[in-house]
């Protein structure tokens, strides 16, 4: 369920700052599954999942895709990161240090 719900977030702030085209990659095969099929999930994950089939709908410049948790480094040591803050936190134009060490882990075809 975490998941589905960060993902959605992170769609509506990408629509929200006007950020396209946006390509959420998660290493959560089943959410990216429940995702990209056209089954209804009649369930609390259900309701967000289909809020984020909504924004692609609306947003053909959003996709979304499965990438192995190997190939998704940043994004894990973002979420560890996130946990050590009490509110959102949103970088727009730079990044915390902590992640520049694994940016070339997360760069096409590193794995």
């Amino acid at each position: 369920m975490s998941e589905a719900v960060t993902i959605h977030k992170g769609l509506v702030l990408a629509c929200e700052t006007g950020l396209y085209p946006v390509e959420v990659e998660s290493d959560a095969k089943v959410v990216v599954g429940w995702i990209n099929d056209s089954k209804h999930y009649s369930s609390e994950v259900g309701l967000v999942i289909d809020a984020i089939r909504k924004i692609l709908r609306y947003n053909p410049s959003c996709s979304i895709k499965y990438v192995s948790r190997k190939a998704n480094v940043v994004a894990c040591t973002l979420a560890e990161l996130a946990l050590s803050y009490e509110d959102d936190y949103v970088w727009l134009e730079d990044f915390p240090p902590s992640i520049q060490r694994h940016l070339p882990e997360d760069a096409p075809g590193y794995v």
